[in-house]
């Protein structure tokens, strides 16, 4: 494999192995997802499980005309390098996208993707806001709302009364849709009341203040949607000011190294995820092994569902009829046997799959 950097990434897949072939008679696929920002832990993960699928792809294809060409963009989670790594792509003749990894992302490529016809599969938007459009957009991911609602139930099963939720101005998509379905699910039938703090993860954030400001509503339960390392330090300020509310988190922030940003705190913290937390990867441990042999490291879900998205897309590349375009292959996609579970994407691109509530116990991820 070559890797090249100019302006993007490059992986050029199997090109050693077929040196004697021209390489644009290869497919192009491009990649675009936050690789440099707080959001790298799902960028990088979801980056290399589309990496591996592709080169295992590539692997059985064998013949250079029937490679699939991988090109990498960092979208640094700024909407306008979103759309240049979108427009870049299409100029270079990519036929779809898998990415991006952010709901807030998604949505400012996602006119480009309708406008031009070139689809993308995204591995872990979940914004309603991209519900049930007969468009170019399709995902491998749940929406939050499932997910949300979960979440509010077991806070009201805990007894919260009053839960503040901090929302993250940088994922907006995501952020303000997940906060809305949880409000709504935990206020209903005049339950409890929520009240919302914002702040801005690509602004200077003093999370002690933060955390001050949140305590001084005497919430006794705090709902953070943020990446893992603002969750983690946020959550720690709680622990200094001696009273931890219950703390509740989204998938996004189980996405990486929470513990280690948490300190005390991690055993206050309950969450959701698609991945049952003692399961794990057990159903296709030939995942788990591939991944951590190929980088050095264990897949976590961002891996997984972006292993899936460059199924979806590969599997509909391979099927799609002469004249058939990828977009009507891709609304074909039906029943997907995933790397976590089956899962059935509908004409429209969307999905569903379990949610599971997890919490923290001497530093593993358990059910409850």
């Amino acid at each position: 494999m070559k890797v090249l950097n100019a302006g993007a990434l490059f992986l050029l897949l199997m090109t050693a192995l077929c040196g004697c072939e021209r390489r644009d008679q290869s497919t192009l696929v491009g990649f675009i997802g936050g690789l440099s920002t707080k959001t790298s832990d799902v960028g990088v993960m979801g980056r290399d499980g589309t990496l591996l699928a592709f080169e295992e792809f590539n692997l059985k294809q064998g013949h250079a005309r029937n490679q699939v060409e991988l090109v990498v963009y960092d979208d640094a989670q700024n909407p306008v390098r979103g759309r240049k790594a979108f427009r870049d792509l299409k100029e270079k003749g990519a036929v779809a996208v898998v990415g991006p990894m952010t709901s807030s992302m998604c949505e400012a490529i996602w006119p480009l993707a309708n406008e031009s016809v070139i689809p993308i599969v995204s591995p872990t938007c979940s914004s309603v806001v991209f519900d049930g459009h007969d468009d170019a957009f399709f995902r491998v991911y749940p929406t939050c709302r499932k997910a949300a609602k979960k979440l509010a139930a077991e806070a009201r099963g805990l007894g919260l009364e009053h839960v503040t939720v901090l929302v993250d101005l940088a994922n907006e998509s995501f952020t303000r849709y997940w906060a809305s379905q949880f409000t709504d699910e935990f206020t209903a039938n005049g339950h409890g009341r929520v009240s919302q703090v914002t702040f801005h993860s690509k602004q200077k954030i003093d999370y002690f203040t933060l955390a001050q400001n949140i305590s001084g509503a005497k919430p006794d339960g705090v709902l953070i949607l943020a990446n893992p390392t603002d969750t983690g330090l946020v959550a720690q300020q709680f622990a200094k000011l001696g009273n931890i509310p219950q703390l509740l988190v989204s998938e996004w922030s189980l996405s990486g190294d929470l513990n280690r940003y948490s300190g005390v705190a991690t055993g206050h913290i309950i969450g959701v995820q698609n991945i049952h937390p003692e399961q794990g990867f057990s159903t296709r441990p030939d995942f788990y092994s591939r991944f951590k042999a190929r980088f050095g490291r264990e897949p976590n879900f961002a891996a997984a569902f972006g292993y899936d998205a460059a199924q979806v897309l590969l599997r509909a590349l391979t099927t799609k009829g002469e004249d058939e375009s990828l977009v009507d292959a891709l609304r074909k996609t039906g029943q997907v046997d995933g790397v976590i579970n089956q899962f059935t994407m509908d004409r429209l691109g969307d999905v569903e799959r379990p949610v599971y509530l997890v919490t923290n116990k001497n530093g593993e991820l358990i059910g409850i």
